[in-house]
C-alpha cells in the first residue's frame, strides 16, 4: 500500500523546515503556522544579536 502526500511550505526558508517537520501534525493548522513564525522571528532575533556583538574591523 501506498500513500502519497502533497506538502507545500509556501517558501519557507529551508532552514525552517527541520523545525516545521518535527511538529505535531495533531495540532491545528493555524497553532502549527503560528509556532514556525515564533521560531522564525526567534532565529532572526538570535542572528540580529550575534551580528551586533562581532567586533567591527577599523
Amino acid at each position: 500500500m501506498f500513500i502519497k502526500v502533497m506538502v507545500d511550505f509556501n517558501d519557507m526558508p529551508k532552514t525552517l523546515l527541520p523545525y516545521a517537520l518535527i511538529l505535531n501534525p495533531g495540532l491545528p493548522m493555524h497553532v502549527q503556522q503560528l509556532l514556525i513564525k515564533q521560531e522564525a522571528e526567534r532565529r532572526a532575533q538570535q542572528q540580529q544579536q550575534q551580528q551586533q556583538q562581532q567586533p567591527q574591523p577599523g
